[in-house]
């Protein structure tokens, strides 16, 4: 029966039916289910015609367990080889219209997006990027941000509970397997109550905020696409003020993916170091293995890379944060075009040429 049931969720029949009914026979617990239209009453428009017919769908598929017969001769009354199977009948025909909005989110999207939503993507891409394929199946519902919502409060993903103390909350949240080293700043101080697993989790960051994070999923991707990272912070995307940086590798598609993420105050050398030391502890192999570091123009990240990781390592300045920096400090919109220019010099002999008449002018 386990089979048979785990075919409907595989092809998502839970989007249309529903069980309605569950009986045993022959003394085996729930061996004859009947799954109906989950439409109900409600779901009718009020110009249809209000009879039984129409407010009963009459699709329904049913399974019933019982005893088949495997025997090669069938003289005998009774069979000795009976094997239990599952007949799986009835009708996939509805009598009514499928409208989208009438159709339900499958078990098997559910679970996807559980699985997406605890690995640290945001709700936004889960829906834009990973389930918008439900958009194109006329035979599916849309995924929304209220479907996305639901199950993030019914799987308890939110990470807080309304009826527990803030403390509380802090402290389930910390002892989350994703969250690693923390601080929280000049005035923190540890009591005695709280887990030991938590406790082990404090970083020295000489009196700066800092909360690390990166899911076991996140890590995965590190270790498979680690040659190349790029580091960036956000600037002013909060009431505190705090910023969060992002360590982000480029999947098999070349999209940035965030591996590991630290909040902080500022983009202080000293508590990037520590986030740092963090990153190395749970992710060895991976640290060792990157050979390049993107970043804007700040020598924080990567002065913080080579005292914590690897000296040797490449520094690679993002042409975005460069351009900015080059529109800001220089006004000459002709000696600005020359310098944009040499991105596009890809040996070093031209390029020094190219730069040796610029520096002349």
């Amino acid at each position: 029966m386990a089979e048979a049931l785990n075919w409907r969720v595989e092809n998502q029949l839970d989007r249309y039916f529903s069980f309605k009914s569950c009986k045993s026979t022959k003394g085996l617990p729930g061996s004859y289910r009947v799954m109906n239209c989950n439409r109900k009453a409600k779901d009718i428009t009020n110009d249809a015609k209000k009879s039984k017919k129409t407010f009963q769908c009459l699709a329904k598929v049913i399974f019933n367990q019982r005893e088949v017969c495997c025997c090669h001769d069938h003289q005998s009354k009774k069979c000795s080889n009976a094997k239990l199977q599952v007949m799986v009948y009835g009708c996939l025909a509805h009598s009514h219209s499928l409208e989208r909005r009438n159709i339900r989110l499958s078990k098997k999207v559910k679970d996807q997006a559980v699985e997406l939503l605890t690995s640290g993507i945001r709700s936004d891409v889960v829906i834009e990027k990973y389930l918008s394929t439900n958009d194109q199946d006329l035979h599916s519902k849309p995924v929304t941000y209220r479907d996305v919502y639901r199950i993030k409060k019914t799987c308890n993903l939110g990470g807080y509970d309304e009826k527990a103390s803030e403390v509380k909350n802090v402290m389930n949240l910390l002892g989350d397997v994703a969250f690693h080293g923390f601080n929280f700043g000049k005035q923190f101080t540890m009591s005695s109550t709280i887990p030991e697993e938590i406790q082990e989790k404090v970083a020295e960051t000489s009196g700066y905020f800092l909360l690390t994070y990166a899911s076991p999923e996140m890590l995965k991707r590190f270790r498979d696409h680690s040659t190349i990272i790029s580091i960036d912070g956000t600037h002013g995307t909060n009431s505190a003020k705090f910023v969060l940086i992002s360590v982000l590798v480029f999947d098999r598609r070349g999209e940035g993916s965030p591996v590991f993420q630290a909040l902080v105050e500022n983009e202080n050398q000293i508590v990037f170091s520590v986030a740092l030391r963090v990153l190395n502890s749970i992710a060895p192999d991976a640290c060792e293995n990157v050979k390049t570091v993107l970043s804007d123009t700040s020598h924080t990240f990567i002065n913080s890379w080579k005292e914590i990781i690897n000296p040797n390592v490449l520094w690679s300045v993002c042409h975005w944060h460069l351009e900015k920096n080059w529109a800001k400090k220089i006004k000459n919109s002709d000696m600005l075009k020359d310098i944009k220019s040499l991105r596009l010099m890809a040996e070093l002999g031209p390029f020094t040429q190219r730069l040796l008449n610029i520096q002349s002018k």
